[in-house]
């Protein structure tokens, strides 16, 4: 599946902790021809139901014994103390529970884009505005799911911004936050945005360094530029 829909594109928006991607896609669910916002990390935590073959893919991995509770349920507390201390058996988790995520999230534009079937809303009615769905995923360029997009923004704020931001609105240390935020290095689109950029996968860098209205008016200038997506967005699909 790509990112070309015949009624509807989609945009992918990603960024660090704290770099301000839930606020970027709070903005832009007012911008006209969006119809849709859907958080993939919502989706990820309803993977995770009692009873759903990840729980038995979890179970036959790490031991059920181990982080599986009496009530069928993944013992996140148990599971984390194991994830957390190794890069290894995280990457083993994200492998399980990534393909089920993207499946949710393939369901969910198939879902939106039916209902705009369904409505009989026509996206060529008004040729400068798409019918957009925005999907908002901390981990959309780790699981490998840039072929969904026909837009791939990375919400980029200064260190320094977000330690204080953490600080102040998760009551964390600045030394914690700080750790946290160093930890994330190794993701694709955060210590290796500019090698995405030039290799196109990334199609637009929304610099968040200042107030909502700053933020809203990087994001605008993102949208009104083409090369901010992938497909030209006045294009025939």
């Amino acid at each position: 599946m790509t990112g070309r829909r015949p009624g509807m594109k989609t945009l992918g928006v990603c960024g660090g902790i704290a770099s301000g991607k839930s606020q970027a896609c709070k903005i832009l669910r007012e911008f006209p021809g969006v119809i849709a916002h859907i958080d993939a990390d919502s989706l990820a935590h309803s993977v995770y139901a009692p009873g759903s073959s990840v729980i038995d893919e979890i179970a036959d991995h790490f031991g059920r014994e181990k982080v599986i509770d009496d009530q069928g349920c993944v013992d996140r507390k148990a599971l984390g103390a194991i994830v957390f201390s190794s890069p290894e058996q995280m990457s083993a988790l994200e492998q399980i529970v990534w393909p089920h995520v993207r499946s949710r999230l393939q369901d969910e534009l198939d879902r939106t884009e039916q209902e705009l079937d369904n409505n009989h809303i026509d996206s060529d009615t008004d040729t400068d505005t798409d019918r957009i769905a925005v999907v908002e995923a901390a981990v959309m360029l780790d699981a490998g799911w840039q072929d969904m997009f026909d837009g791939l923004w990375v919400v980029k704020t200064p260190r320094d911004v977000a330690i204080s931001r953490m600080v102040e609105y998760r009551k964390m240390s600045a030394n914690d936050a700080a750790l946290r935020i160093d930890a994330q290095e190794l993701r694709r689109g955060i210590g290796n945005l500019e090698d995405e950029v030039n290799a196109g996968v990334v199609s637009a860098v929304v610099e968040n360094v200042g107030d909502i209205d700053d933020l809203s008016g990087a994001l605008r200038k993102a949208w009104d530029d083409p090369s901010s997506w992938k497909y030209d967005k006045n294009a025939t699909s």
